[in-house]
Formats: C-alpha cells, structure tokens, sequence
C-alpha cells in the first residue's frame, strides 16, 4: 500500500477568532485573495461547525482546508474540484473519513452556497457546478473503488482496462444509485491497514486514530 502523505492540520481556534476580530467591523472592506482560505475558515466555525456532530466537527474543518484552494483553482466550480481532491486524500485518509463528509454533505455545501460568494474579495469567487449528495456520492464511490483495486492489485501486472473494469464493479456494488453501503465499504478495507506514523502532528495522529476505531 502506498504510504499515506500528511494531511495539514487545522488552525488553532484562537487565530481563527483573532482573524474574526480583525475583520468583522469592517464588512465593507475588501480582503487580500490570500486571506480567503483563513476567511472562510472562521465562517465555518462561527456558522455551521458547531451544529455538526461533534464526532465529525474535525474532519469537515479539514475537509473545507483542503478543498479551499481546490475553489480558487476551479473558479468556484464545485464538482471540478471535488474530482481531484477525492483522489488526492484518499491515500491520506482512512475511509471513516469520507463516511462523515458524505453523511454531512448538504450541510457542508449548504455553508459553501452562502458563504464562498459572499467573502469580500476586490473579485468574488462564485460558486457553480453544485452536487447532489447522491452525485456526490457516486463520485466517492467510484474514488474508494479505485483505491481498493490499486491496493489490492498492486503486485500484479494486470491491464489498465482491466483495473478499470474491476473499479466499475467494486464501485456499483457500493452504490445503489442513492447512497453507499458502509458495511460494504468497511469490508472491503478491513484488510487494509492504514498507517497513522506520516501524521505532521499528535493532534492529526489521534484524529486519525479516532476515525479508525469508528
């Protein structure tokens, strides 16, 4: 299995309130473009972060960091970036993790819908190309597919096609068209054991660790 890259930590709570203070009695002014990521950051936790599930509070914070500069990048196109960033993380991350981003899925774009326009650049971002928690879904479906089959061909010379094939499968077997079958999913990476030693701190390690055991 290829070893897991870092997955950034999240701001401490006091910069983000700091940052808030800074910027909160002066919504008439514009802020830098490389103040959007720590701007949207406090929005999340001033609206939305509270009124998860506590259990999943941390990861949808990550979540929004990893994703913010995926937006600037895409010029505000959602699916554009979801693409990439599934790929990307799902080497970092143990599967659990996307559980509670899909689980919160239409209260987290919800948040991107209202906030992500109004943030005050001199040119604001807009935000198009929105997805439905089932198309979300199947794009998370068709992601850990393709993971499993990697992991577990990994040794073995087969045809692109072929993976590709196999992934097609795997991902209609854990998607019925609406919503992924978890059990499922634990099933298929029970094998797989997911190294937490890459994590960049012991914040990151026991979030980790606590996503494993869920």
């Amino acid at each position: 299995m290829p070893k897991q890259g870092r997955f950034a930590a999240s701001k401490r709570v006091k910069q983000l309130n700091n940052f808030h203070q800074k910027h909160q009695h002066h919504e008439s002014l514009t802020i830098d473009d490389d103040q959007f990521a720590d701007f949207l950051l406090v929005r999340f936790a001033l609206t939305t972060k509270k009124k998860l599930p506590t259990d999943s509070q941390e990861s949808l914070q990550r979540f929004l960091q990893e994703l913010t500069p995926q937006l600037v990048a895409n010029n505000g196109a959602v699916e554009e970036s979801i693409r990439p960033l599934l790929v990307q993380l799902r080497t970092r991350v143990p599967w659990q993790f996307f559980r509670q981003v899909s689980d919160q899925w239409d209260t987290f774009q919800h948040f991107l819908k209202r906030e992500v326009p109004a943030v005050p650049l001199k040119q604001r971002l807009p935000l198009t190309d929105l997805l439905t928690e089932t198309a979300f879904n199947s794009l998370l479906a068709d992601a850990l597919a393709e993971q499993v089959v990697a992991i577990t061909t990994l040794q073995a010379k087969l045809p692109v096609t072929l993976k590709k094939t196999m992934a097609q499968k795997m991902s209609a077997s854990i998607f019925d068209g609406q919503g992924i079958d978890w059990k499922k999913v634990r099933v298929l990476f029970a094998p797989v054991k997911f190294d937490v030693d890459s994590a960049p701190d012991e914040k990151t390690r026991q979030w980790l660790l606590d996503l494993l055991a869920k």
